[in-house]
């Protein structure tokens, strides 16, 4: 592969991983099964094999209930696990892109708290904070199950397909963008509005969506969380309105 400067995508099994492989085909993956980020050694020996190039970091614990009950997992993985390979980065100049999510912006729980504490780790990096991208998801498959589901019409956030990300990331990265760029649909919807659209796309019943001000039970989420796609259209990159990219997934899904 000689001494060029490769792309890294580090946690290519998971759902963003998977589709930025897909993106960037000439790029290397490495799971949590091959590499253990939580050590030092394993995230330079990464860096290291990129020869100072590109390194994507999706991993981290993103299940709240897990987080809530294993912090020092969720710590290691999604604070210590970070750190390492933005430390890695900064020691060997490479270019360190990180993922976070909107759940930061309002933390209410372990797993906001980690990925906001995780965020330090990008010195002189891009910093993407993501808003909920959807692929195979649980209210998919219940609305297709025809099972009634409570959803909030309180609150904003802006979804957008797992494959858009992973396409706008990539151009972020084509860009050589630093700092922090929040990465979201064009427009924003309510849960509850979310749910509307994908039974109405499907044909389905419109009384599986049941409206709630809120979910009270389970881990406390953030229920505004909003994003600001400022720096991404300075970037030069205007993602697509949160209906466009649900009515295009949902056409596989029929």
């Amino acid at each position: 592969m000689g001494n060029s400067k490769k792309i890294v995508i580090v946690g290519s099994e998971g759902r963003l991983g998977k589709a930025l492989s897909k993106v960037i085909p000439e790029s290397i993956g490495f799971d949590k099964d091959t590499v253990d980020i939580t050590k030092y050694d394993d995230a330079r020996k990464i860096v290291e094999l990129s020869n100072s190039g590109i390194i994507i970091n999706t991993v981290a614990i993103t299940n709240v209930d897990e987080c809530e009950k294993d912090f020092e997992k969720a710590w290691n993985v999604n604070v210590i696990g970070a750190y390492n390979l933005g430390k890695a980065c900064k020691d060997n100049n490479a270019y360190f892109v990180h993922i976070s999510t909107d759940y930061v912006k309002n933390p209410t729980n372990v797993y906001a708290w980690t990925k906001r504490f995780s965020e330090s780790s990008v010195v002189d990096g891009l910093l993407i904070r993501t808003t909920f991208y959807f692929a195979s998801h649980w209210l998919f498959q219940k609305l297709l199950n025809n099972e009634k589901t409570e959803l909030i019409t309180e609150g904003f956030w802006q979804p957008l397909s797992v494959n858009t990300v992973a396409k706008i990331i990539y151009q972020l990265i084509q860009r050589n963008a630093k700092g922090i760029v929040e990465v979201g649909s064009f427009n924003h919807c309510s849960m509850y509005e979310f749910g509307k659209r994908i039974v109405m796309n499907l044909g389905l019943s419109d009384n599986l969506v049941v409206p709630v001000d809120n979910i009270k039970e389970g881990v406390l989420k953030p229920i505004e969380r909003s994003l600001s796609i400022d720096t991404l259209l300075f970037w030069g990159i205007i993602p697509p309105r949160w209906e466009k990219d649900l009515d295009d997934f949902l056409k596989n899904l029929k």
